[in-house]
């Protein structure tokens, strides 16, 4: 026979561990929500936030006399980069309503863009994750040989020009300046998102060094050291 009584105890025991169980979920999911939703906000900028640098251009050797014997220009080319989120159809479609006489192929597609034509392909292209348009720096001199060896070389390190002899190494650190230092957060294809870095370094740009003599004199110590 049914023992009622203690039927409804057990009834009313299952029901309130039950309404507990309930409650410790809500509870929890109160807590996740909105107790600790700064910190999990901020856990997630911390992760997708990364720092970056911006280099200044590396400044000028001149001679006594002001005359420019090493500087830097700066080039644009136009690269292909596959991502997953671009199909390639799309991406030639795109690359032909641009210039139909470019081929889709990994790697730079168009170097030297003059200024005329970077803001044409910044619009055709601009909104396509593939499409990337990098900057190129070359270090420039004045001479011959001879010349260029007194001046001396530069090499990319860490996304910067070093001087690595010459007159070059020894005021790399005036004409180099510091770089600027910030934090940005960055998309799933890791491009940074618009209005979200913060400036952490200056920027501080690389000085022109005056050389102590003029380039008639330079040239004719080179001259003099290739002689016999």
């Amino acid at each position: 026979m049914l023992d009622i009584p203690m039927f409804r105890r057990r009834f009313f025991i299952l029901l309130a561990l039950g309404f507990c169980g309930l409650l410790a979920v809500a509870a929890r999911t109160f807590e996740l929500a909105v107790m600790r939703h700064d910190a999990n906000v901020g856990k997630g900028r911390r992760a997708a936030t990364v720092k970056r640098q911006i280099f200044p251009p590396r400044a000028r050797l001149l001679d006594r006399n002001g005359v420019p014997l090493a500087w830097s220009e700066h080039f644009y080319d136009l690269h292909y980069i596959p991502s997953p989120a671009v199909l390639p159809e799309h991406a030639e479609i795109l690359l032909h309503r641009y210039d139909a006489t470019l081929k889709l192929a990994e790697g730079v597609l168009r170097r030297n863009l003059t200024p005329e034509a970077l803001p044409l392909a910044d619009a055709a292209l601009g909104t396509c994750p593939a499409f990337k348009i990098q900057e190129r720096r070359e270090r420039l001199r004045i001479g011959d040989t001879a010349m260029r060896t007194l001046l001396g070389d530069v090499a990319f390190e860490d996304k910067c020009l070093r001087g690595i002899s010459g007159f070059e190494l020894q005021y790399d650190a005036t004409l180099r300046g510091e770089p600027a230092v910030f934090d940005v957060l960055l998309d799933r294809e890791r491009n940074w998102i618009k209005d979200t870095w913060t400036l952490l370094t200056p920027l501080v740009p690389g000085q022109d060094v005056r050389l102590p003599k003029s380039l008639e004199e330079y040239q004719k110590e080179v001259d003099h050291a290739q002689q016999p």
